[in-house]
């Protein structure tokens, strides 16, 4: 649960929080020691993004500690229901191999064959509408990264886990039980015998949705898909300045509780929007 899942938006500095907000390897996390010359370095990876928000150890410990606040004002997110919705008969099925999903019937397929992490494009610009598709997860081989220099060592994997446990959740160390777990409980339910153990679990559950102020889900043929709303950057929808930013979702759809791949949906609505997401199924069983 300690690694970025937008891989996509690494490479935009808008989602530079998101890059670290679920943690990434030990060997890429910058500490508060880091020397201010290195921080000044440019170039496209998620580390250099992340620099250009801090050029000393105390900013980037107000950084952590803006973080840490906003974060915690996550605790009361819980998975909304993608409603079923009656989808118009001129609407056309589209994939990109994996996942099959029915788009507005003048969205055109895009999609270049230039070996991009980018698997799937479908848009119309005109519309404003787009559905990326992209490479996601295999959660089983996210590392923890729980030692010193971890930016909240406090909501380690270990940690998390025992505060699930004490909490009395159902955590079997899979992407979709952290999910399940983190998404049960809101600020309601801390008490003060609960209380370390409910911080834990709602630093936990703040980090992986810092960036997102909503979540939808919908099961889909035993399949998991939780659609978080975010504004699409414009390196996803060409540059549109008049994007309606309340219909854009950032989505994970889950073939197995530990793979997950990765789509940006953005439609003239949110409804529009959410009902691209309500259709998205699999192409064949996963994993």
């Amino acid at each position: 649960m300690k690694k970025a899942f937008m891989a996509i938006i690494a490479a935009a500095a808008v989602m530079a929080f998101s890059a670290v907000s679920c943690g990434k390897d030990k060997e890429e996390a910058p500490t508060a020691e880091a020397d201010a010359s290195s921080v000044q370095d440019t170039a496209t990876s998620s580390d250099d993004l992340f620099a250009e928000y801090t050029t000393t150890a105390e900013e980037l410990e107000q950084l952590l500690a803006d973080m840490r606040k906003k974060a915690m004002e996550r605790v009361d997110i819980t998975a909304q229901p993608i409603a079923d919705y009656e989808i118009p008969g001129d609407w056309k099925e589209v994939s990109d191999g994996r996942m099959r999903f029915r788009v507005p019937p003048d969205v055109e397929d895009q999609t270049s064959s230039s070996g991009s992490i980018i698997l799937g494009k479908f848009k119309n610009a005109e519309k404003d509408v787009a559905v990326i598709t992209m490479n996601g997860n295999d959660w089983s081989k996210q590392e923890d990264s729980s030692e010193e220099n971890d930016f909240f060592p406090e909501a380690s994997d270990e940690k998390t886990a025992e505060a699930f446990e004490k909490l009395g959740m159902v955590y079997d160390g899979t992407r979709t039980s952290f999910y399940k777990a983190v998404l049960s409980f809101t600020s309601a339910d801390r008490t003060d015998e609960n209380a370390e153990a409910f911080d834990t679990a709602a630093l936990a559950k703040g980090l992986c949705f810092i960036e997102f102020p909503e979540v939808f889900y919908k099961n889909s043929d035993g399949h998991d898909i939780y659609a978080h709303a975010y504004p699409m950057p414009d390196i996803l929808l060409g540059g549109n300045e008049d994007k309606d930013d309340s219909g854009s979702f950032w989505v994970g759809a889950f073939a197995d509780p530990n793979t997950e791949y990765t789509l940006s949906v953005h439609a003239r609505s949110r409804e529009e929007a959410l009902m691209i997401c309500s259709t998205i199924t699999f192409v064949e069983e996963q994993g």
